[in-house]
């Protein structure tokens, strides 16, 4: 093959630092979860951390994916276009329901926005306490 003496460039791996449980507890008590965006974005950050799954595949979650009963949720639109249960625990399941009940709708994106809209990936810096380009 031609591209036998050409050279592999080996790309240096970063390893991603996960969470530590204090940094959570410090993130959720940023905001009590007394108002929709609160409640929405602690939902949004439990389910994030308690799955593993991408902001992407986050964002494009609709009611119907998540099964509170069995504390499990459909990602119908994962890396390749697979879809994938992911399992999540019952802190998760309590702040799916609370962000639901102010959200009072049973259909529909998971994540909306204030105004109605379905949370798009690039909402995720700013609703984290980052900054730029975001929406709430």
């Amino acid at each position: 093959s031609v591209f036998h003496r050409v050279p592999l460039i080996r790309l240096e791996q970063k390893v991603v630092r996960p969470f530590e449980l204090e940094d959570v507890e410090r993130l959720l008590q940023v905001r009590e979860a007394t108002t929709f965006l609160a409640a929405r974005n602690a939902a949004m950050l439990l389910l994030l951390l308690d799955t593993g799954i991408r902001v992407s595949e986050l964002t494009g979650l609709d009611v119907g994916d998540i099964d509170l009963e069995t504390g499990r949720a459909l990602v119908r639109n994962g890396e390749g276009r697979k879809q994938r249960v992911v399992a999540f625990g019952p802190r998760v399941g309590e702040a799916l329901s609370l962000s639901m009940a102010y959200c009072g709708y049973d259909a529909g994106p998971l994540f909306e926005t204030k105004e109605g809209s379905a949370c798009r990936c690039g909402g995720s810096r700013r609703s984290a306490g980052g900054s730029g380009g975001g929406q709430e």
